[in-house]
């Protein structure tokens, strides 16, 4: 049979092929499709094998085995065992102890692990299997471990501190391999060594970079391309009529986005709650009388979105409040991109502009000297080391259980790292957790809600949610839109 090629146009080339980077959009698409997890639900929605052909579960489901395929090997040729297996566990396990996350809340040993050489007990090799042995019955055990996070590398790529060598270090392990990389494309080659759908395709032409002088969705449009990924934001009534009028679909997940102004409260001069809230009561006020941005974008300054347990609806201030003067004071600031065309979530450039009139006018209303900068690369380091005073930002709530994504953001140094100069919402997670009755949960939530907008250094002004654009001949009625970005194993071309 003729070999089948999709074209999925994108918008950022991977920073990092490292699984411990994956949580930044760029690097989590291509990770999903070059490396494999033990377990992945994209396809159909349910849980099926990946590195693991099978698992089982003890009777109180504390204990779980996984199997692992045999004859599986990277693209070095190095084959892929039980010992490669764990190695990778017990370094993610290493680098993320003190992070909170999902997984290891139900291996506690690993939170008071002290040596790298002396890895816990709690996860080891029985024959073919890695088995888990959890304190508890896990939740959403297969959310957690399909994560790219948890996906699995080649041991030559990290040391014996579990450190990556070098970023560019790649053995994949996943359905796709890197075939050629251009200078606007990743070529990715199947090796169908795993579950796909009939038809999945055979190449996949991972479009990084397009021209600054169109957007997304009009290339795509145009070159009569496969595949896109855009923003709910993006795409209005006018650009549904274009769609439709060029015979394209769409395939929108949730609005469980949110979009926000980030703060750096470490540090001058934004260590200071009152400063924080007047930023945040005249950049919502801007915002709320321009009607560039409020034209088909809502305002919502409530973090959690509409819908989400916990959501409030937070009011916006009418009028400007009056503002805390600092003059001569210099601060750092992320402004929108260069291209605005380019922005993943906006949909043109009255948008970037009517975000960044209203950040520049408050900075200044503040007596800010402002220097600013567009340049993105390395955004996701830059952000976990502060570097900038101000940013935009933007992060995502999971639906399957809204506490496992507020751990990443507020409890773990590789998800989102969102601020929480309180020092509160920790603990409204652990309680919320560990709460019996849906009210409980619930009133945690929203204490966690309220507390970010009154410590203003996370400032809400919408949600969204990403919208899969794909021609006639494109099959995407087998991806699990909840467990975002794609995997090309389960679309198909006709």
């Amino acid at each position: 049979m003729p070999s089948t090629t999709i074209k999925y146009v994108f918008w950022a080339p991977p920073e990092s092929y490292d699984p411990y980077q994956s949580d930044g959009m760029e690097n989590m698409a291509i990770a999903k499709n070059i490396y494999a997890p033990l377990v992945s639900t994209f396809l159909e929605g349910r849980p099926q094998g990946m590195i693991a052909k099978k698992w089982e579960t003890s009777k109180d489901g504390k204990t779980w085995r996984f199997t692992i395929r045999e004859n599986l090997h990277f693209t070095d040729g190095t084959p892929i065992t039980p010992e490669i297996v764990l190695k990778n566990f017990k370094r993610i396990l290493w680098l993320t102890r003190t992070a909170g996350l999902a997984l290891n809340r139900y291996l506690p040993e690993v939170e008071k692990w002290a040596d790298y050489s002396r890895p816990p007990t709690c996860i080891y090799i029985d024959g073919d299997d890695i088995v888990f042995k959890f304190t508890t019955q896990p939740n959403d055990l297969f959310e957690a471990l399909e994560k790219p996070l948890y996906s699995i590398a080649n041991p030559k790529c990290f040391d014996e501190s579990g450190h990556w060598k070098e970023k560019g270090c790649l053995y994949e392990s996943g359905q796709y391999k890197i075939a050629k990389k251009l200078s606007d494309r990743l070529i990715l080659e199947n090796r169908h060594i795993y579950p796909e759908v009939a038809g999945a395709p055979d190449i996949v032409e991972f479009i990084t970079s397009i021209p600054q002088s169109t957007t997304r969705l009009d290339w795509t449009l145009k070159n009569r391309e496969d595949l896109s990924l855009l923003g709910s934001l993006g795409v209005g009534k006018y650009e549904m009529e274009e769609i439709a009028k060029a015979g394209y679909h769409t395939l929108p997940e949730p609005p469980l986005r949110m979009h926000y102004l980030r703060l750096n409260h470490k540090r001058p001069p934004f260590n200071h709650k009152a400063l924080r809230q007047s930023i945040r009561d005249n950049f919502l006020t801007l915002l709320a009388k321009d009607p560039d941005f409020t034209s088909e974008i809502t305002l919502n300054s409530s973090f959690i979105p509409p819908g989400g347990m916990g959501y409030l609806p937070i009011e916006t201030p009418k009028f400007p409040a009056k503002a805390t003067k600092l003059k001569g004071v210099k601060i750092k600031v992320l402004l929108p991109p260069s291209a605005p065309k380019q922005n993943p979530i906006l949909k043109t450039d009255k948008y970037s502009k009517a975000l960044e009139s209203a950040l520049l006018t408050t900075l200044k209303t503040h007596g800010f000297e402002i220097e600013s900068s567009r340049d993105y690369a390395n955004v996701y380091e830059k952000t976990k080391s502060g570097y900038f005073d101000v940013m935009f930002n933007y992060s995502g709530l999971s639906v399957q259980d809204p506490y496992e994504a507020l751990r990443m953001m507020f409890m773990s140094d590789v998800g989102a790292c969102i601020p929480d100069p309180s020092g509160n919402i920790p603990r409204y997670i652990l309680k919320g957790q560990n709460a019996i009755s849906a009210s409980e949960r619930r009133n945690y939530a929203e204490k966690i809600n309220q507390s970010v907008f009154d410590e203003a250094a996370v400032i809400t002004f919408t949600h969204s949610g990403f919208l899969y654009l794909y021609s006639p001949e494109i099959d995407v009625s087998h991806m699990n839109i909840f467990s975002d970005p794609v995997e090309f194993r389960a679309i198909s071309k006709k």
